[in-house]
């Protein structure tokens, strides 16, 4: 690619939720470019709100803004981290839904805009662009005891190998010697 991005991503991890919404979006855009299916990952807490508003301080403080920029700055960023945390740690509702809703938008089953299926035409590589088998944890109802059988269904046969963990038993003479 040339905007200096690795090419193919497959899988984007956050161990915590972006400071914003937007970021978020940027950030696991990456995945899936080529149209080749990928997953991302959020890991979240409650509690990640707590550093992101420290390196927000941070970023403001070291702004050279005057007090009511300072305070106005500082309120978009908490805003901003806010509405990504409630995005995050809703477990009633889509994520994908909400992410969608965030921009303005609704989420249409399977269908594509015209003028986003000429674009697509146009500037890809490939005459299609899969579409994603999966939506998000609640909708997919994805556990752990089921993780491996939801990523070999989102991955198929042309993805990243998924191993299935050995069942437990007595230790083989290999392993024993």
């Amino acid at each position: 690619m040339s905007d200096g991005h690795p090419p193919n991503v497959r899988l984007a991890v956050h161990w915590q939720h972006p400071a914003s919404v937007e970021d978020y979006l940027q950030e696991f855009g990456r995945a899936g470019r080529d149209g080749a299916p990928a997953v991302a990952v959020l890991f979240t807490d409650r509690n990640d709100a707590g550093l992101l508003e420290y390196m927000a301080d941070l970023t403001v403080e070291n702004a050279n803004l005057d007090s009511a920029a300072t305070t106005m700055a500082r309120r978009v960023k908490y805003d901003n981290i806010q509405q990504m945390k409630e995005r995050a740690n809703a477990r009633h509702v889509c994520f994908r839904s909400a992410i969608v809703r965030y921009f303005g938008e609704e989420q249409t089953q399977r269908r594509t805009s015209l003028s986003v299926r000429i674009v697509e035409r146009l500037l890809s590589r490939s005459s299609r662009v899969a579409r994603a088998s999966g939506c998000c944890d609640l909708c997919d109802h994805v556990r752990v005891d089921n993780l491996l059988d939801w990523a070999s269904r989102i991955w198929g046969s042309g993805g990243p190998a998924v191993r299935r963990p050995s069942p437990p038993g007595p230790p083989s003479a290999a392993e024993s010697a």
